[in-house]
């Protein structure tokens, strides 16, 4: 399930209020994307910022707070940070998250985000006839971690 809600930040974007609940490598609180796929995977150790930290971790006494770039995906984050976007703060509340897609697809995710969709093994929980195997490769159980993970149709 936590593969599956890494894949959903792919199709949010955040708005950073006070930076305390927005991921700063994993969520999309610039217009750079995810930050660990900017930097790569060195990013955490290139800019002393841990993999789990929050976007309020990356400033002190209300100002960004990062090391000198060692990198030119550094060096852009820094000046993207610096020029245009304002370090979080506590006056702007809360860090709010917008879908970046049409909202029926946002409601489909929302459904498999809770392991709520129709799958046929769901179908068959509810006592309904239906076949047991994949729709998509005929091979699996249809399933909600078959659908995401196992099929390879819809990989």
């Amino acid at each position: 399930m936590l593969q599956l809600k890494e894949y959903v930040r792919e199709f949010m974007s955040c708005e950073v209020g006070d930076g305390r609940f927005a991921s700063f490598w994993f969520d999309n609180w610039t217009d750079l994307g995810q930050l660990i796929t900017l930097i790569g995977d060195n990013g955490p150790r290139l800019l002393r910022i841990r993999l789990d930290a929050r976007v309020a971790d990356a400033t002190r006494l209300g100002s960004w707070h990062l090391p000198a770039a060692r990198s030119d995906s550094a060096q852009e984050l820094q000046i993207r940070l610096i020029d245009d976007i304002p370090p979080p703060n506590l006056n702007r509340g809360s860090d709010s998250f917008l879908w970046r897609h049409v909202p029926r697809f946002s409601f489909a995710t929302w459904l498999a985000l809770r392991n709520r969709l129709p799958t046929r093994d769901r179908l068959r929980g509810w006592g309904m006839d239906v076949p047991s195997s994949c729709l998509l490769c005929s091979n699996g159980l249809e399933t909600h971690d078959h659908l995401f993970f196992s099929c390879p149709f819809s990989l």
